[in-house]
């Protein structure tokens, strides 16, 4: 249930699936906000910091270091693009709305050659790889397009299979 101050205009909630190996988890991230703060999982999530960069018109405007979760203060409202970034992970980036109330966004990371989201490289993640460079499962996520391509070149291809396996 949704409600909102008929003097101030409505926000549409963006609603977010995350699939793991458990299923699948939806969330929603309320759009707004003075502080944007939130959640991070992902593999590795006790095992070094992530870097939070909040960015306007391509300035970066606020750098934040955590672990589990984070946020950033005295932000002004406007638009704004969040990236963040892991050691061994694949770095993930979001635009943001920051309005009168505030955001919350939950964000999780994976692994370079992680494709599934469990924390895990293994056999199965070469097979969804393998599968999509046949073109008989397409990967169609663009950050699990990001997570199968191992080698950084831009291209899905065997070598990105063969360094799953290894």
């Amino acid at each position: 249930t949704y409600t909102s101050n008929p003097n101030v205009s409505m926000l549409m909630p963006q609603l977010y699936k995350l699939e793991g190996s458990m299923g699948t988890t939806y969330f929603t991230t309320q759009i707004g906000g003075e502080v944007p703060a939130g959640s991070i999982t992902g593999a590795l999530s006790n095992e070094g910091d992530v870097t939070l960069e909040l960015s306007k018109d391509g300035e970066v405007i606020s750098t934040v270091t955590a672990s589990g979760s984070y946020s950033f203060e005295g932000i002004a409202p406007g638009a704004y693009t969040l990236t963040v970034s892991k050691e061994n992970h694949v770095a993930r980036t979001y635009d943001i709305t920051v309005a009168d109330s505030k955001v919350e966004l939950d964000i999780k990371l994976h692994l370079i050659g992680d494709i599934g989201g469990n924390g895990k490289i293994n056999v199965g993640d070469a097979g969804k790889v393998y599968s999509h460079m046949k073109k008989k499962a397409i990967i169609t996520d663009e950050y699990m397009l990001l997570c199968a391509d191992v080698s950084g070149d831009g291209r899905i291809n065997v070598g990105d299979v063969g360094r799953i396996y290894s």
